[in-house]
């Protein structure tokens, strides 16, 4: 063969084997490395544990004032019925309460007053920033041309805690205007429109007679004769009523392949969760971080959509709590905390929050995300499973309303740190039972904290004693 006939073959042979080549590359697909367990989980951990916000955003009770009584509905007994109304109207008008009332006419004044008729009030349990409430809550918003009175979703960043709203008539028209308070406070007010006052007022027929007492300028609503029951629930069987944490796992690990495992710690990169008494603690979310200390998106919002996007809501739960800085209108970014809590419904529809008697440092019926600097720090939550058909329920009667005022304010506590007063369930989990038990008892929010009216009192009888000493 001559020279130039091995260079054309050895040509030739160079271009087919760079084709294989090619289309070796072109046709390669990688093998994933599979994990060693390939079954479907079997966890309350689930894709069915998601959640519109509006689910876990939502009053604890609506109560109509009419003439010299108070009618009020709840979680499951119509709330949600007045409060779907309510988010369907169309907010108009929205203007946050004057920095300087005091330059206001005798009129406008008087505009900012609460007007003495029938009212309705819609309270929540944790304060809500304005803003978001118009953003993902309510359905319709309408525009104004007095640019002074934007929407509510595009409005400053206030907080509250109750929707009072009124039916005022003038000869030429009617409409419902509804205040935005904090406390004792008002904050803004707005128009409703597209509904009226007995499209409310008629969702209270079947209601529930409330006694109102004022504290510190702060109306507290007292169910007259709640109506209760003890429930039980069996754990559920499978790892002794925990939910693995092999499951938290691979629900909150970004890569839970490659997570490091050792005793009860598991880490990965910036992550860390840590397993101690069957409390997750997962430092590090691996989320984006914020641009700045001082994020526009609402603590509630990231919450939510961290624990929805890692299947969190494996119960019924609403938003219980956010902590606020100083001044009380801005959320505090270095040093927030969103908290959840679980609630728990009777035969009737009824439900009740649950509290639990690890309320000093983190209650386990609680879902808790906490930040530093507008960012995710730590989320928080229980591994505790239980079946969810009860085993079964025993009506139980309590003091009525009027009863338990009577004893709170025929002590010596002090009551400007009364803020809050429900009904709820008291949970009774031994670790090593199969049975949780539900008990209704009465709650109050103290100084900042929920305990039970019974557990306030004697703590309070306990210092005066040790006072006389």
């Amino acid at each position: 063969m001559s020279w130039e006939g091995f260079k054309s073959l050895l040509l030739t042979l160079l271009v087919g084997l760079s084709f294989v080549l090619t289309w070796n590359l072109w046709t390669y697909q990688f093998q994933y490395r599979t994990t060693e367990n390939t079954e479907p989980i079997n966890s309350a951990l689930v894709e069915d544990g998601k959640r519109n916000v509006a689910d876990v955003v939502q009053p604890i009770e609506a109560v109509y004032h009419k003439d010299t009584k108070h009618y009020g509905v709840s979680i499951g007994t119509g709330v949600d019925k007045v409060y779907e109304k309510v988010r369907n109207a169309v907010f108009t008008n929205f203007e946050p309460y004057p920095q300087a009332i005091t330059n206001l006419t005798i009129k406008e004044k008087t505009n900012w007053q609460e007007p003495d008729r029938d009212h309705i009030a819609l309270v929540f349990p944790s304060v809500i920033p304005t803003n978001l409430f118009g953003k993902i809550v309510l359905a319709n918003l309408s525009e104004t041309r007095d640019e002074r009175k934007s929407n509510i979703a595009d409005g400053p960043e206030l907080y509250f805690d109750r929707m009072v709203i009124y039916n005022i008539s003038k000869q030429d028209a009617s409409y419902l205007k509804v205040f935005f308070k904090k406390g004792n406070k008002t904050v803004a007010r707005a128009r409703l429109n597209r509904i009226s006052f007995g499209d409310l007022s008629d969702l209270f027929q079947n209601s529930d007679e409330y006694v109102e007492v004022k504290v510190d300028g702060r109306e507290l609503y007292f169910p007259m004769h709640p109506k209760v029951a003890q429930v039980s629930y069996v754990r559920d069987g499978q790892d002794g009523g925990w939910i693995p944490d092999e499951d938290f796992k691979r629900a909150l690990f970004t890569y839970p392949d490659i997570v490091d495992h050792q005793g009860n710690v598991y880490t990965s990169n910036a992550q860390v969760m840590i397993v101690k008494n069957h409390i997750i603690t997962l430092h590090g979310t691996n989320q984006p971080k914020s641009n700045s200390s001082k994020d526009d998106q609402s603590i509630i919002q990231k919450s939510f959509d961290y624990i929805n996007s890692h299947n969190g809501w494996t119960d019924d739960y609403m938003l219980f709590h956010m902590n606020l800085s100083q001044p009380e209108e801005k959320v505090s970014v270095a040093e927030g905390k969103v908290v959840y809590r679980l609630l728990i419904a009777m035969a009737s529809g009824k439900a009740l929050p649950v509290f639990s008697g690890s309320m000093i440092g983190f209650d386990p019926v609680t879902l808790s995300v906490s930040f530093v600097n507008g960012d995710i720090d730590e989320y928080r939550r229980s591994q505790i499973n239980f079946d969810k058909n009860p085993l079964d329920e025993k009506e139980v009667e309590l003091p009525s309303g009027e009863q338990v005022w009577e004893r709170l304010e025929s002590s010596d506590l002090d009551l400007e740190k009364l803020s809050a007063v429900t009904v709820g369930y008291y949970m009774d989990y031994p670790p090593d039972a199969m049975t949780i038990r539900f008990s209704p008892k009465w709650f109050v929010r103290y100084d900042g904290r929920w305990q039970t009216i019974d557990d306030l009192l004697k703590k309070n009888e306990e210092q005066e004693r040790r006072g006389d000493e």
